[in-house]
């Protein structure tokens, strides 16, 4: 069954502007993801100490140089879960 929705054109506006901003938080947790990714491939060949040309060295350096691996899998874990609740909240909110 279909429902008429009637929004108003501000109501329209926020709603829109949030989708953009939650697809950018989405994003960007994608992004971040991809960074754990690599640095949890290589966490065993990662020098800080020598030239940090790719990102997630950098990365990793900057923030989890003490870390354990075991760690930096839950950090992962955290923002996937994060990136899942996003969407999940994103298609909820259009029903």
């Amino acid at each position: 069954m279909k429902r008429i929705l009637r929004l108003t054109e501000s109501e329209l506006t926020r709603m829109v502007k949030r989708m953009v901003n939650e697809q950018r938080s989405v994003s960007e947790l994608s992004d971040a993801i991809k960074i754990m990714d690599q640095i949890i491939d290589n966490f065993d060949d990662i020098d800080c100490d020598g030239s940090m040309r790719e990102k997630y060295i950098q990365v990793y350096c900057d923030n989890f140089t003490d870390a354990s691996l075991d760690k930096i899998e839950r950090v992962r874990q955290k923002m996937l879960d994060q990136m899942s609740s996003s969407i999940y909240n994103e298609f909820r909110d259009l029903e």
